[in-house]
C-alpha cells in the first residue's frame, strides 16, 4: 500500500460522576434504662455548700499558724559602765551633791555614746564647772551688794527719823544716846553680856530705830527719878553711843 497516514483513535473522556451532597448525620447514643435495685438506696442530690457568715467584729484572727513557736524574750544588753572623771573643784564642794552626780553621768553617756575618748570630755566637763563656778560666784556678790545695800539703806532711814524725833531727836539727840547707852549698862548684867546686847543692836541695826532708842533711854530717866544710881559713861563699846557707832561703823558699809 502506497504510504498510509497512520489512524489516530478519538479521546475519549470517561464521565464524571456528579457531586452529592450529604447532610451530616446526628449521631445519638440511645438512653439505656435499667431497671431500680431495690437492695442500693437512692442516693440524694448534693446541693452546693453555703459559706457561713463571719462576723463583723472578730477579736480572734482568721488563721492561727499551725506550728506556732514562741519567741525567746529579747534581753538587753549590759551598758557600758560610765566612766569616772576627776574635776578641781573648789574648797567645801559637795562631791556626793546630787546636781554634781547627775552632770557626771550626762557626761558619761555622752562619752559611751559619742565615742568620744575621755580626756576631751573630761576637759570639757572641767570647763562647764568652771564657767557655772563665775557664774554662782557673780550671783552671790550681787545678792550680797544688795543686801548690805538694803541693810544700810535702812538703818541711815531709822537713824535720820530718829534724829528729826521731837521728843528724842535735835537738841535731845545727844542726851537720849547717852541716856540709851547707860541702860545697857545698868541692866545688861554683865561685862559680858553688856558687850554682848550692844554686839546684838549694832549688828541688827535695830540701834538706829527711833522705838528702841525711846525706850532705852525712858528706862534711865525712870530709873533717875527712883533714885537709882546712874552711871556718867556708856557702854565700853559704844563710846560713840548706840546710834553713831553703828551708822559710822557698821559691819560692812
Amino acid at each position: 500500500m502506497a504510504d498510509e497516514a497512520p489512524v489516530v483513535a478519538p479521546e475519549v473522556t470517561a464521565p464524571v460522576a456528579p457531586v452529592v451532597e450529604v447532610a451530616p448525620v446526628e449521631v445519638t447514643t440511645p438512653v439505656v434504662e435499667t431497671a431500680p435495685n431495690p437492695e442500693v438506696a437512692p442516693v440524694a442530690p448534693v446541693e452546693p455548700a453555703v459559706e457561713a457568715a463571719k462576723p463583723l467584729l472578730n477579736p480572734e484572727p482568721e488563721t492561727k499558724p499551725a506550728d506556732a513557736v514562741a519567741e525567746a524574750p529579747k534581753v538587753d544588753a549590759e551598758p557600758a559602765p560610765l566612766p569616772v572623771y576627776e574635776f578641781k573643784l573648789p574648797e567645801g564642794a559637795q562631791v556626793d551633791n546630787p546636781v554634781f552626780k547627775s552632770f557626771q553621768s550626762k557626761l558619761g553617756e555622752f562619752q559611751n555614746l559619742s565615742k568620744t575618748e575621755q580626756a576631751a570630755v573630761q576637759k570639757f566637763g572641767q570647763e562647764m564647772i568652771d564657767m557655772h563656778l563665775e557664774d554662782v560666784k557673780a550671783v552671790v556678790e550681787s545678792q550680797n551688794k544688795a543686801s548690805w545695800d538694803w541693810f544700810n539703806n535702812r538703818n541711815k532711814e531709822w537713824l535720820e527719823n530718829a534724829k528729826k524725833d521731837p521728843s528724842i531727836g535735835g537738841d535731845n539727840w545727844e542726851g537720849t544716846v547717852s541716856a540709851a547707852s547707860q541702860a545697857i549698862s545698868l541692866y545688861g548684867g554683865t561685862k559680858a553680856q553688856q558687850l554682848e546686847t550692844a554686839k546684838l543692836l549694832q549688828e541688827t541695826g535695830v540701834e538706829n530705830h527711833p522705838a528702841l532708842l525711846r525706850f532705852l533711854s525712858n528706862i534711865t530717866k525712870t530709873a533717875a527719878k527712883e533714885g537709882s544710881p546712874v552711871l556718867s559713861q556708856s557702854v565700853p563699846v559704844q563710846k560713840q553711843g548706840i546710834a553713831q557707832s553703828m551708822y559710822g561703823n557698821s559691819p560692812k558699809s
